[in-house]
């Protein structure tokens, strides 16, 4: 009877411990099943957040400098004091009571022009575009160049001989050329009366001064005409 019962007895431990060993035995298996497929997920996420690629920097590009692009030529009258584009040059005007006292022109290529008359303001003279402009100091400030006026003045009331029509930008009367719609030229306007604007100079007097600008490029563009405007100081 001891004998069956010790029997017992050890088969019992005996399966106790192969049962303990096979619990470990999973457990480690488990284990590492973790720490692979834990491995795997980052290298996974490290391939797709930074692949392995040839980077390439491309070549450098660079622009030779030219005085010429900044270069301004200082204009000295005896009316005016005022700063152009580098190349502009002064044109020969012929002496008229309704002409411009002074033109000046782009190099050849640029088709830009810009006129100022002084003290004879050509009442009936009509332009494509208008752009603000006051007094301020000896100078002048400006608004921006409007568009064609032909797109915001009445056909109707055109002169069917000259034809002008009387047009209207921001408050302020002016003539709009609409025989000529094709033509780019902008005039200067103010509240001080038809194509002039007074400004005092430095002296003391008082010009009434009228200034176009015509850009016949495709795409016109009035920067230049802007800091012309800007660098005006009257005498």
């Amino acid at each position: 009877m001891w004998y069956y019962l010790h029997e017992d007895l050890t088969m019992y431990r005996l399966g106790k411990q192969i049962h303990k060993y096979r619990r470990i035995q999973r457990f480690v298996i488990v284990l590492l099943l973790v720490l692979f497929f834990s491995v795997l997920i980052v290298w996974l996420m490290r391939l797709r957040i930074a692949p392995a690629a040839t980077i390439r920097n491309d070549t450098p590009v660079s622009k030779n400098y030219t005085t010429s692009q900044t270069a301004k030529v200082t204009i000295n009258k005896p009316e005016f004091k005022m700063e152009l584009p580098g190349g502009w040059t002064e044109r020969k005007v012929i002496a008229s009571p309704t002409g411009p006292r002074y033109t000046f022109a782009a190099p050849t290529g640029e088709s830009k022009l810009f006129d100022i008359y002084i003290d004879n303001p050509p009442m009936n003279f009509a332009i494509n575009k208008a752009i603000v402009v006051a007094s301020q100091g000896t100078g002048l400030t400006h608004e921006y160049v409007s568009e064609n006026c032909v797109n915001f003045t009445d056909p109707k009331s055109k002169n069917l001989q000259t034809g002008f029509a009387p047009a209207r930008w921001q408050e302020i009367d002016f003539i709009c050329d609409m025989a000529n719609a094709s033509r780019q030229v902008v005039g200067t306007i103010s509240h001080d009366g038809k194509n002039q604007v007074n400004v005092t100079g430095t002296s003391g007097v008082t010009h009434k001064v009228f200034m176009t600008y015509t850009d016949n490029d495709i795409t016109p563009s009035y920067s230049v005409f802007y800091d012309i405007l800007g660098s005006l100081q009257f005498k």
